[in-house]
């Protein structure tokens, strides 16, 4: 997963890219068997390294929790885009 806010037609202003570390990205819920620390893996994401979490629970629900760098005023990326690469292994019993 990596994951950018840009301004229009400009360079991000915020981005993760998890190059060598998870960069501050959490779980909440039911995942990582109650753990907040994802699993970092430095290559075979889609530009460079990736976060994952495993769900633990069957009909029950989890959450990535942003660093604080995306949270706060970001109003400047305003009318911009905000993209992201995810991948899921299971799609059944959305």
């Amino acid at each position: 997963m990596g994951i950018t806010t840009t301004p229009c037609h400009a360079q991000p202003i915020i981005e993760s890219l998890f190059d060598n570390n998870d960069e501050g990205w959490t779980v909440f819920g039911d995942a990582q068997e109650g753990a907040e620390k994802p699993n970092h893996h430095v290559e075979n994401g889609n530009q460079n390294g990736y976060i994952s979490a495993n769900d633990n629970q069957v009909g029950g629900v989890w959450y990535w929790r942003a660093p604080g760098k995306y949270l706060g005023d970001i109003s400047s990326a305003y009318g911009g885009t905000f993209t992201f690469d995810l991948k899921q292994s299971q799609l059944g019993g959305q």
